[in-house]
Parts: C-alpha cells; sequence; structure tokens
C-alpha cells in the first residue's frame, strides 16, 4: 500500500511568484513564495506574506501586487464609510481593477451594486485630485446619481462641484465630478473632452455605443486618435490572426484615462471597440431564468377559468395573447375582466403609461400580444411588481400562404429551404439574412415587421429572400419538410411556428437577474392547438431545459409564498440601494483547457462580456448570484524541462529511498510549432525565435486569481486533466487560498451547475499516475529515441542513401506503446503478404443475393454457369440486441471505416463536439449511462419520435460505476435536428461546423439512442449451399447464407437497423448463376486505423486519450503510411528496418507484454493502492541495467 505520507514533489523553474527563480512545488502549495526570498516557513495570508517580504527588503515581482492590497484597505474603508456596508466580492474585484489602472467592463445584474461603486469611485478620485465623468442614458438618472454623490459626499465629509445637465453657473471644466447623459457627451464632445476627467463611468453601454459614430467618438474620448482607430480598423481586415500581446503594449501607450463601462443590457456590440479597449461590455443574461412552466389545455370557459385563475395568483400578473388574436382581442379581454372585478389594462406601444399605473397598484394584471418586440414582452423591467405570467394560447408566428410573413419567421422557413435545396447562393443569402435580423434591435425589428406589411421596404437582399420563400411555399413536398425542419404545422391554407424566444422573454418578465440570483417566476400556458404544443413543448425543452407540468402536479400556494419571498427581497433593494443579500454577490474565476469550452459554459449565461488580459481572452458572465470569469489554459501551461537537469529534467535524490524531483518549465512556441521547455528565445530543435511563452497566460491567471474571491480549475475529467489542475493549482496557490477542483464530462449548463456544487480537491493518485506515464515516457523515449537517431541512423542512412549521414535524425522515436503497435502493423503487413493468404474468388448473385466461390482445382471464366444446390433450408425468427453506446476506441473505429477519417481527425472531431456541449467527455472505455443519459433518450424516443414507450423505450445503464460515461449526446437532437436548429440560432456553438463534425455525431447518436430500445426481432432463413462446375466442387463463402426477412418488431432498428437491407426468401432448391466477375481477395487484411486501436483496447495498450495520438505520431515519424481510398496502414523500409533495431536490441523494455503491466500499475496508482515511487523505481532499475545507463543521483541531505 502507498503511504499516507508520500508527497508528489517537484520544482516549478522560474515560479516563483516574487522572484522568478526556481520553487519547490511543496512551497507553492502551502502558498508561499521561494526559500530564498522568505526563508521562515509559516501559514501566511497572501497579505502578510507581502507584508513580510517588504520587511525583508525582498519584495519584487509582487511590489505591484503589495500597493494594491494597501490601495483596496484604504478604498474598501472609503467605500463603507460613504455606503454604509462593506464591499461584495464583486465590488472587490472591480476596486482591484481599477487600482491596477484597467479598463474593463462591469457585468452585473440590478442590486449588485454597479452604479453605487462608480459613485463612490468618482468621490475617492477625488481625493486623489482627479476629476471624474459619469454618463448615464437618462436625465432622471443622472438627477438621482448627483442626490446620492452629494449624500456619499456628506458622509466622507467632502465637498464637491458637480456639473450636470441643469447645473448654472458651473462649466463642466470647472467641476470634481460631471454627471451627463449620453445625449449631452455626444452634442458636446469636444467641451467635454477637453475637461481634464481622469476617471469615465459609463453608466449604460447601449446608450454610449449605439452607433459607428458614438463608438469613435468613446475611443476617442479614451485617447486614441483616428489615425489609430483606422490602424486598428485596416489591422482587423488584412490580418488572419491578430496579435494580443502587440495590441495590449498600444493599449497601455494610448489610453490616457480610466474607463469603466456598467452594462446591465447590451444589444450591441463592436468588434472595433473590443481590439482597442481590450474588452467587450456583456449582459447579465437575455434568456436566464427561474420559472416554473405549467400547462392545460384550453378551457371551454376561457373567461371564468382566466378569472378564477387570477384570485388564486393575485396582483402583478402578465396577460399574453396570440399575435393571430391580436391586440384587439387584448382590449376585449381587459374590458370583460375589469367587468368581473379584476382591474386590468391592455398595453400597446401607444399608452404606456399604464406600466407606471400598473407598478403603483392600479391593475393587478396587463394584457398584451405575445409579439417579440411587444411592449410586455420586451419593454417592461418592474421586478418588485411581476410575479406570473398567463398565455392565452401557444405564443406563435401565423399567416397565410403567399401573404408577408414576419422577417424573423422569414429568415427561419429560408434557412430551412436553403437546407433543403442545397444551394451554395440560397445558403450564402440565408446566412447573411439570419444576421441582419440578428442585430437588429427590438425597436428597429418592429419597424421593419411594419415595412413588409406594407410592402415599403427597399432592402434588395430582404426581397431577394422574402421571393425566394415565396416561391418555395408553393412547393408541397416542401411544405411537408417544414414540420421537421422548423416545427411548423400547415393546415387550412396557413403555416403556425412555435415562438420560443416571444415566450422565453415574455415569460421571463417574472424572473429577473439580482445580485443574489433570479427571482422565481410562474407561467401558465393555455393550450391551443395539441400538434402546436407537441413542436412548442420539445423545442423549449431541448433547447432552454423548461420542464413542463400541469397544475395539480405542483403546490401552487408554496410557489407563491416564494415568489413573494423573493419580492420583498426586491424591494428593499429597491428602496436602500443594497440589501443583506447584495454583499454576498461573488466573484469566481473558472479554469478550463479550451477557448471553445470556455465560450461555450459563457453562453450558457448570457452574452458575456469579454476582456483580453495578456495574450488571453477572459469571459465574463453571471451565474446564480455570482460573478463568473472564464479563463483558459489552452492545454498544458508547463512540462518537464528540457534543459540539463538531473536525469532527463528530473533530479533524483539517493538516500534509504529515492526521491523523485521533476523540474516543470513553462511550455513555448517557436515560429516553427515546435512546443519547447528550455531557456532563452531560441527553439532547441530547429533554431527558429520563440513565438509565445505561457509565462505570460501563468501571469494573466495569477493576476485573475488574486482578484476574485474563488478558484475553480475545470480541465478534463482525466488523469491529464488532472495533472493539467494540479499545475494550476500550485501556481495559482499564493495568490488566492480557495481554489477547488471541478469535473464534467458534459459540457451543458446542469452538469456545469452540478460540478459547481460538488467541486472537490485534487485527486493526487490520479497527477501520480500521469506523472509515472509522463517521466517514464520521457525516459525511455529520450534512450531509445537517441540510439535509433544515432546509431540505427548512420547504418540506414548510410544503406539507404550513402550520403547525408553524419548528423542524428531528430524525426526518429521510440515509446512503450508506439514501438509494439509498430510492431503490429509489420506483423499484420507480413501476414497480408503471404502467398497463403491470397485467395482467387468469383461473384454471383443468387436471387439478387451477393455470393462468392473459389476452388484451386477449377479456373473459371466471366460467363461461366455454377450450379448451385440448397442442401438445407430454415425459417427462424431471432431477437437481436441493440450494441452499448460508443467508447472511444468504438467510435474510432467506426468513424474511420464509415467514414474513411483518420484516427486524428477523429479525435479532433470529437473534441469539438464535447466543447461545444454536443456529446459527452469522448476520452472513455467505460459503456455506463448516467441518469440525465437515459432520460435524454427516453424524450427522444417518446416524444421526438413519438414511439410508445412500453413497446420501444428500454432503459439499459450498460457498464456500473466509475465516473465516466459513454459517448453520448447532450441532447435528444438528431444529426438533422442538430443541423437545423444551429442554422436557425435555436442551438449556439463555438466551433465551425462541418459535415465531420454532423457525420460523426450521427453514428454517435443513432448508437446511444439504439442502446436505450427495445429488442428487434427478425425473421431470418438460413441456407446452406454447395457449389460445383463439371463435377467439381467449389467452396461457397458466406455459408450458411443468412437472409435477413422481415422485422417482426423493429425496436432500436428503426433507428440503427442492423441490416442494410431486406429481402425475399430464396425458394429455390436447385439454380444455375453465372460467375459475373473475377477478383482476388485477402483473408487477413491489413489494419484501418480503426482496427488498430480496437487492438490496442484489446491487449491493454494505450488509453482512451492517447490512441490517436499513437498513430499519428506512427505516421508523421514515416514509420507508416496510409495506402489510398482504403485507408489501410502500410509499414514504410524506415519503420521496418527501425523496429527491427529496437526488436533486436531492446524488445524486452518495449515488447507488448511489459507495456500491458506498466498500463495495470499506472491503474493501481489511481485507485492509491500501489505507490509511484516504486513503480518509478522499478522503472529506472529496468533501464540502469538494461541499458548501462549512469544516471546523476543527487544524495539527500
Amino acid at each position: 500500500m502507498e503511504s499516507e505520507t508520500e508527497e508528489l514533489k517537484a520544482i516549478f523553474d522560474a515560479s516563483c511568484p516574487n522572484c522568478g527563480g526556481p520553487i519547490e512545488a511543496e512551497r507553492l502549495k502551502k502558498g508561499l513564495v521561494c526559500s530564498r526570498c522568505l526563508p521562515e516557513e509559516k501559514d501566511y495570508t497572501y497579505e502578510e506574506m507581502l507584508k513580510e517580504l517588504h520587511k525583508l527588503g525582498t519584495l519584487k515581482l509582487l511590489k505591484e501586487d503589495y500597493e494594491v492590497i494597501k490601495g483596496l484597505k484604504e478604498f474598501s474603508e472609503f467605500f463603507q464609510n460613504a455606503v454604509g456596508s462593506k464591499m461584495s466580492g464583486a465590488q472587490r474585484l472591480w476596486a482591484i481593477r481599477l487600482l491596477r489602472n484597467e479598463n474593463y467592463a462591469i457585468t452585473s445584474p440590478p442590486g449588485a451594486g454597479k452604479t453605487t461603486f462608480g459613485l463612490v469611485v468618482a468621490l475617492y478620485m477625488l481625493k486623489k485630485n482627479k476629476k471624474s465623468l459619469i454618463v448615464v442614458p437618462t436625465r432622471s438618472l443622472a438627477s438621482q446619481s448627483v442626490q446620492r454623490l452629494f449624500e456619499y459626499g456628506k458622509k466622507l465629509g467632502i465637498n464637491l462641484k458637480v456639473f450636470t445637465y441643469n447645473t448654472k453657473n458651473l462649466k463642466i471644466s470647472e467641476a470634481d465630478v460631471a454627471v451627463i447623459t449620453s445625449k449631452y457627451l455626444f452634442m458636446h464632445y469636444e467641451e467635454v473632452e477637453s475637461s481634464d476627467f481622469k476617471f469615465v463611468f459609463v453608466d449604460d453601454v447601449d446608450a454610449a455605443l449605439k452607433s459607428n459614430k458614438s463608438i469613435r467618438l468613446v475611443l476617442r474620448l479614451a485617447g486614441f486618435s483616428e489615425e489609430e482607430i483606422e490602424k486598428a480598423k485596416n489591422m482587423m481586415l488584412t490580418e488572419k490572426r491578430l496579435d494580443l500581446q502587440r495590441l495590449f503594449e498600444i493599449r497601455k501607450k494610448m489610453i490616457k484615462r480610466t474607463m469603466i463601462f456598467s452594462s446591465g443590457t447590451i444589444t450591441r456590440s463592436s468588434p472595433l471597440f473590443l481590439v482597442l479597449m481590450g474588452f467587450r461590455p456583456g449582459s447579465p443574461g437575455s434568456y436566464p431564468r427561474n420559472v416554473i412552466d405549467l400547462y392545460e389545455d384550453m378551457p371551454q370557459d376561457l373567461l371564468q377559468s382566466l378569472k378564477k385563475r387570477i384570485v388564486e395568483l393575485g396582483d402583478g400578473g402578465l396577460i399574453f395573447v396570440t399575435p393571430d388574436l391580436g391586440a384587439e382581442y387584448a382590449e376585449y379581454l381587459s374590458s370583460k375582466l375589469n367587468e368581473q372585478g379584476i382591474r386590468s389594462a391592455a398595453v400597446s406601444g401607444k399608452n404606456v403609461k399604464v406600466l407606471e399605473e400598473f407598478k403603483n397598484g392600479k391593475y393587478s394584471v396587463l394584457i398584451g400580444v405575445a409579439t417579440h418586440y411587444g411592449t410586455l414582452v420586451r419593454g417592461i423591467d418592474i421586478p418588485e411588481k411581476i410575479r406570473y405570467a398567463i398565455f392565452i394560447g401557444i405564443p406563435r408566428f401565423k399567416f397565410t400562404i403567399g401573404e408577408k410573413m414576419h422577417p424573423v419567421l422569414m429568415a427561419r422557413i429560408l434557412t430551412s429551404y436553403a437546407l433543403y435545396v442545397n444551394k451554395p447562393e440560397i445558403n450564402k443569402l440565408a446566412s447573411i439574412i439570419r444576421r441582419k435580423i440578428s442585430r437588429l434591435s427590438p425597436a428597429a425589428l418592429q419597424m421593419l415587421a411594419k415595412k413588409v406589411k406594407e410592402g415599403n421596404f427597399e432592402d434588395q437582399l430582404i426581397i431577394s429572400a422574402y421571393n425566394i420563400v415565396n416561391e418555395a411555399l408553393k412547393d408541397k413536398n416542401f411544405l411537408e419538410k417544414l414540420s421537421s425542419t422548423i416545427g411548423a404545422v400547415v393546415k387550412n391554407g396557413s403555416i403556425y411556428v412555435p415562438d420560443i424566444i416571444t415566450y422565453i422573454q415574455a415569460s421571463g418578465r417574472t424572473s429577473r437577474m439580482r445580485s443574489w440570483g433570479n427571482t422565481l417566476g410562474l407561467s401558465f400556458l393555455y393550450v391551443d392547438d395539441q400538434n402546436l404544443f407537441k413542436l412548442f413543448k420539445n423545442i423549449s425543452s431541448i433547447t432552454f431545459g423548461i420542464e413542463w407540468k400541469r397544475p395539480e402536479e405542483v403546490d401552487i400556494k408554496e410557489i407563491l409564498k416564494r415568489i413573494d419571498r423573493d419580492r420583498n427581497e426586491v424591494k428593499v433593494e429597491e428602496q436602500v440601494g443594497t440589501s443583506e443579500e447584495t454583499s454576498k454577490f461573488s466573484s469566481t474565476l473558472l479554469i478550463v483547457e479550451s477557448p471553445h469550452k470556455a465560450k461555450t459554459i459563457a453562453n450558457f449565461f448570457s452574452r458575456p462580456a469579454i476582456t483580453i488580459r495578456e495574450g488571453i481572452v477572459v469571459f465574463e458572465t453571471v451565474v446564480n448570484g455570482n460573478l463568473l470569469s472564464i479563463a483558459y489554459t489552452a492545454g498544458h501551461v508547463i512540462d518537464l524541462t528540457l534543459d540539463k537537469v538531473g536525469y532527463y529534467g528530473v533530479e533524483i535524490m539517493k538516500n534509504a529511498k529515492r526521491e523523485y524531483i521533476p523540474h516543470y518549465a513553462a511550455i513555448k512556441d517557436c515560429e516553427n510549432g515546435h512546443q519547447v521547455t528550455t531557456a532563452g528565445n531560441i527553439c532547441p530543435i530547429c533554431g527558429a525565435k520563440i513565438v509565445r511563452d505561457k509565462v505570460g497566460l501563468i501571469n494573466a491567471l495569477e493576476k485573475l486569481a488574486f482578484a476574485v474571491d474563488t478558484v475553480l480549475i475545470g480541465t478534463d475529467p482525466d488523469t491529464e486533466g488532472e495533472k493539467i489542475s494540479w499545475d494550476i493549482y500550485n501556481l495559482l496557490r499564493p495568490f488566492n487560498s480557495k481554489i477547488k477542483r471541478v469535473e464534467f464530462h458534459e459540457v451543458t449548463k446542469p452538469a456545469l451547475l452540478k460540478a459547481i456544487s460538488e467541486s472537490r480537491s485534487i485527486n493526487e493518485n490520479l497527477v501520480k499516475a500521469q506523472v509515472v506515464r509522463r517521466l517514464d515516457d520521457r525516459w525511455l523515449g529520450f534512450e531509445l529515441s537517441t540510439r535509433l537517431q544515432n546509431d540505427f541512423w548512420k547504418s540506414y542512412c548510410k544503406e539507404s542513401y550513402g550520403i547525408g549521414c553524419d548528423r542524428p535524425n531528430r524525426n526518429l522515436s521510440a515509446g512503450r506503446v508506439q514501438t509494439p503497435v509498430l510492431g503490429w502493423i509489420i506483423e499484420r503487413y507480413r501476414q497480408y503478404n503471404d502467398k497463403k493468404n491470397l485467395v482467387k474468388a468469383y461473384s454471383a448473385h443468387l436471387e439478387g443475393i451477393p455470393i462468392r466461390f473459389y476452388s484451386e482445382q477449377v479456373k473459371l471464366a466471366i460467363g461461366d454457369e455454377v450450379k448451385l444446390r440448397i442442401t438445407d433450408s430454415k425459417i427462424y425468427e431471432e431477437k437481436i440486441n441493440p450494441p452499448p453506446p460508443y467508447t472511444m476506441s468504438e467510435i474510432l473505429r467506426d468513424a474511420a471505416n464509415v467514414l474513411k477519417l483518420s484516427s486524428s481527425e477523429i479525435a479532433g472531431t470529437l473534441q469539438d463536439l464535447f466543447e461545444a456541449g454536443f456529446i459527452t467527455y469522448p476520452r472513455t472505455d467505460s459503456t455506463r449511462v448516467s441518469e440525465a443519459g437515459i432520460s435524454v433518450a427516453k424524450n427522444y424516443i417518446t416524444q421526438i419520435l413519438s414511439l410508445d414507450e412500453k413497446q420501444y423505450f428500454y432503459p439499459r445503464k450498460w457498464g456500473e460505476g466509475g465516473a465516466h460515461e459513454a459517448i453520448r449526446p447532450t441532447k435528444p437532437l438528431s444529426s438533422q435536428d442538430l443541423k437545423n436548429y444551429l442554422q436557425q440560432g435555436l442551438v449556439y456553438t463555438p466551433i465551425a461546423i462541418s459535415w465531420r463534425h454532423y457525420a460523426v455525431y450521427d453514428l454517435i447518436f443513432r448508437r446511444f439512442i439504439a442502446s436505450q430500445m427495445t429488442s428487434a426481432t427478425v425473421k431470418k432463413q438460413v441456407i446452406y449451399l454447395s457449389a460445383e462446375k463439371d463435377g467439381t466442387s467449389l467452396t461457397v463463402d458466406p455459408n450458411p447464407l443468412e437472409i435477413p426477412l422481415e422485422y417482426v418488431f423493429d425496436g432500436f432498428a428503426k433507428v440503427l437497423p442492423p441490416y442494410r437491407e431486406l429481402r425475399k426468401p430464396v425458394s429455390l432448391n436447385e439454380a444455375s448463376v453465372k460467375v459475373e466477375n473475377f477478383y482476388e481477395f485477402r483473408r487477413i487484411e491489413l489494419y484501418s486505423e480503426g482496427d488498430l486501436v480496437e487492438e490496442m483496447k484489446r491487449k491493454g495498450i494505450g488509453r482512451p486519450s492517447t490512441y490517436s495520438t499513437i498513430i499519428q505520431t506512427i505516421l508523421t515519424r514515416r514509420y507508416a503510411i496510409l495506402s489510398g481510398e482504403r485507408k489501410k496502414i502500410v509499414p514504410t523500409k524506415l519503420g521496418i528496418a527501425a523496429f527491427s533495431f529496437l526488436k533486436d536490441n531492446f524488445w524486452d523494455l518495449v515488447n507488448d507484454d511489459i507495456t500491458s503491466k506498466l498500463e495495470a500499475k499506472m491503474d493501481l496508482i489511481e485507485g492509491g493502492s500501489v505507490s509511484y515511487r516504486s513503480v518509478l523505481d522499478d522503472i529506472l532499475n529496468e533501464l540502469i541495467t538494461r541499458l548501462n545507463i549512469e544516471v546523476p543521483f543527487i544524495k539527500a541531505q
């Protein structure tokens, strides 16, 4: 058993946060700097450690943090004296960014204290003799802000001169603080710009960045000249990949004011703004909601039912009628409810004053139309008042075929038609139209819809789009397709399409994001069309995770109590500007491996803010009352050093027991794409310049970690991901003591939230297994590769080429897994070429069924007749079970064989699908299915396919236990559904989806759904055949011949047919068939990449995460090549010679058996039952004995 005190040791080169020298992992883990900077090892807080370093006179690289902490302490006291409460975790984060002179966007919901923060900062700046400018959207907000400034100033004892829109006898240039509207800024720009403001707080992004002109003015206000703005614009147009670090340096030189943008909502963004300012404001949520969704059938007496429901629910309701009923019906309903004693008012764009009257209690409910741009859908935000919503009918688009439809619906139908006809020009137009419409503000979209209805619009692209759609709707076949592509119901010459987005936005008025999370809301839907509701229910469940229930399934009284508790909290916030809960608005940093994954996660919760920090992009969003920053590592950040340290980067201390101390250094990339871990700026492999160094990324993560309350590390859920987490943990631990690991096997919102709630410590057993794997790879790989590159190459080169053989060939390599796999390829090639393996065959058909026969005694010609006799025949029924869902090895095999993709292409495609949130983690050898997975299958089988649950759904967990799952889809979307949803913007993805993604996803989806379905029963005929030609017997293949006739019950065959086609039974006893073709085949075939992966799994060599890498390495080294269209693996002369050299000299180090046993030991290390040091001892002893090497041991002190 492993000793409990067996701690992982390592040295992180150039990683002491204070001096940049080497530091032990043990000290980092304790949150300390190196012993040279801080000799005494104590349990310090970060602030205490910085004070001690300052006292010792050794404070160096952390001097900025020391000053920031001093400033933060001062600002915290200042803030508390002004406001009367402590800063929240999010406000602390904003303060740290301010004290670092950063320009940034604040993304937070109402009640989080962002305006309060901006006002206090303005007063703090005045204390530092710096003037401030505050920009708000309206005059009323300007007046409120001025009033609060004077209140805070009075508490702080500050006399201040404030300029605002109605100030007399004071110029803006004379003011300490100016509070103006966005409109005033743009009308008096020169006057504002010439005033000496050092701090600018923009309290409404939409108003400030509403046009290209306003964006340019804001950039000029920041300090950029027109020339610099044009340069940046041209750079964006001409450079494929922007140099983020260079932009960072330009930004530091040009920006002359500290600028903070506060965003509650944002409908416009500018790439130019992002490039120059280094950040893009975001919105705390377009669709985040905490709503209980209920439905019931439309009652016969709607008015009485509605009255009863409103009385039950009380005040604070919004009632939505469908667009085809319209505003007139809303007015009618309002009058009828008023007659029944329900205080109600209909709302339209003409009488918005009723919103204020509703807020003040004059009305119990408001009634409006459920349209994308309706006032009650998007133009109302009264979180303390609105409690529930009622929908009279399913929100939908409806139009009569031939009339002008709404632009949003036109775009969806055009997209569907583009998929249907698959013409490039229509695909391109659909893409442009979608982009145009998605960028319109609600007001602009409403205006466009009005112009379309009146036939008064001139945009030629939109005219073309409408013309194409009108022609498409004349195609009956396309009309039938609409139901499955956009979810439409066609009846009585009209098309009905569920309007999910309007429902989400309208019902979302009952649930608003606050600093402590989303308020609870309630929504009732009266279903007026069952077919339409089926589509509506499926789409809303898939895209927004809505769980529909009937009223009798919930406790409405208890729900109303919870709703009212939330409203009381909102009222407290509105009255005093903060609440006890506001201080709980904390900040968290989530670190993942890839930018795709980071972007996918950020978009679960909102339109994220973006900040570019020292070469990396950070996304910022709000999650359940928590400000979440999401950053990525882009894979490993450190690796074993290539510098001459110990034994290939590992110091080995020898005393009673050996201690292994790997040295890790930051990864660098050279111009030619080599990754290295050496000192200096020149690549040791090719001599090219180093162009990227992950030291910058590490520094950026350190700054982020220091500023937040908590750090979560969400790297991939395997040993390699655990090692990356361990590295990040150690590097960030001095800056933050609250660091946890989160593990999720699918990139979905529920999985992420569950992982955050179940955060854990780093599992060092997994890390140890990965360390052993890496050290073995380095030691054995370097030793054998060096011998290949030198000894073998000189001999092989002279024999093959005769010249240029003096220098080592650094392209050659060997390894524990790579070498035996190469051996399999060579052995299979030998078997393939064996003459006994070659068979000459003749093909024919028996009643349409392909057969072949062969004989060494008989030579046949095309057209010859062969007599076939059925010696036995029987018809029977067979029950066929579905296959389990895919593991990594099986999907690599099938995708290679079916789609003819390389293993590296498949692995990359799988990782893309995972990071986009479409499948679970693919690097798995488990077939286990979770309850969430079973739920996905049930939804698809019973809801989407509308199959009888008892007949077709058969839930199976397959594998038992363990954290890993089989590869499965995360949503009940077929590949065609996924394509439709992506094209129509119902599902988001950060990656460019190609045919490969759809094809691989289709294999995974159908296999998984089949795995959760009932067995199929097939009627088969089995016939036994004999064949002869002129009295000489021939061998028939296949024999016996199995012929699938029909499905007695199809079961899983509905989605994954086990047979390509069904046939009629063979009724003849004898037949003469003609030879149709002559060909040769091999009984033993060459390996495909998929076959090779399956062989690795069968023999216990390699891991799901390394299968494709191993094959790719063999191909990259030119040890083997892929042959033609069949993609079979053929060894090269070099590969055969290199393997022969290794087998003759080192086979006892790299044979199948020893490699498999070592893999088994890794599993034991992961489980904690074997000491990782003992395994390293065995490996090192083996190398010392077998290779006669001298290891530079260090005697332990």
